[in-house]
């Protein structure tokens, strides 16, 4: 099997027709980070589902004979629509877009004023800054889906 690799394109690459590779048509990440977790948790059942995808939450989005992927590589390949074969991180995507990505995994590890902090928001006031209650997903997929289900109601209802 070979793996496409996707650096970012070469400084001489100022025209489509001068790409290695045909660019994607721009998908918008949620701004919200309450939206954009509950978008995740969709995308990561999906995976879930698949026989095409493992989740493993130590790599972004790594082809092989199964193509793992963590909380923001599910998001890489459902609502970004990665290749399955294709090795991918969030440096492929735009700079906006690459942040929404790390901050999903900063939100993974209950970091949450880190992934607010990710995606242009202050911490605001009675949301924690670190959610410790939130376990590994290998340690137990439901708790995890879980935490991040009631971190997504709990940014809503700040406002984000």
């Amino acid at each position: 099997m070979r793996l496409r690799r996707y650096p970012p394109p070469p400084p001489s690459c100022r025209s489509p027709a001068q790409c290695p590779r045909k660019p994607r048509s721009p998908v918008t990440l949620p701004d919200e980070p309450s939206a954009l977790i509950r978008l995740a948790l969709r995308d990561l059942e999906k995976a879930e589902r698949s026989r095409l995808y493992a989740i493993d939450m130590d790599n972004w989005h790594r082809p092989g004979g199964v193509c793992e992927v963590c909380f923001a590589g599910s998001v890489m390949a459902y609502s970004l629509g990665a290749k399955r074969h294709d090795l991918v991180t969030p440096r492929y995507f735009d700079d906006d877009t690459r942040r929404k990505l790390i901050a999903l995994n900063f939100f993974r590890c209950g970091r949450i004023e880190d992934g607010l902090c990710e995606m242009g928001h202050s911490l605001p006031a009675g949301v924690p800054s670190w959610d410790s209650s939130i376990c590994h997903y290998a340690d137990d997929h439901k708790h995890f889906k879980s935490s991040m289900r009631s971190m997504a109601k709990m940014l809503a209802k700040a406002g984000l």
